[in-house]
């Protein structure tokens, strides 16, 4: 049992488009959303306890799922580089690559975000 251990973490693997939606990905979108929110209501629920509750905010991976989607790419490697040393800082909210920039892009200019993410 996690409670019962004297350090643990729970890590939620997420995605930048769990804070801005894609056109083309609307329940993707959506799950990822969904996680994100459950991830943050978890962290209440144990805050007083020794289980951290952690989410990596990955960007577009070069994976099979994605062969022939996008550009840009992260690696496989350099994410996971990524997030080890968030779990090993306790990033609550870790945004890897891309992802730091469409976060602050959305503080500033949500409707810059939106447009980009839609395609326009």
């Amino acid at each position: 049992m996690l409670s019962r251990q004297h350090s643990a973490v729970i890590l939620n693997v997420n995605s930048g488009l769990a804070l801005v939606p894609k056109t083309s990905s609307a329940i993707y979108c959506a799950s990822k959303g969904a996680l994100n929110i459950f991830s943050q209501s978890l962290r209440y629920q144990l805050k007083n306890t020794q289980v951290r509750v952690l989410q990596a905010f990955l960007p577009l991976v070069d994976t099979p799922m994605t062969k022939g989607r996008g550009k840009s790419k992260m690696t496989v490697e350099k994410v996971s580089t990524e997030i080890i040393k968030g779990i090993e800082n306790t990033i609550l909210d870790h945004d890897i690559g891309k992802v730091k920039l469409l976060r602050l892009l959305n503080r500033l200019l949500p409707s810059l975000a939106q447009k980009i993410m839609q395609g326009s």
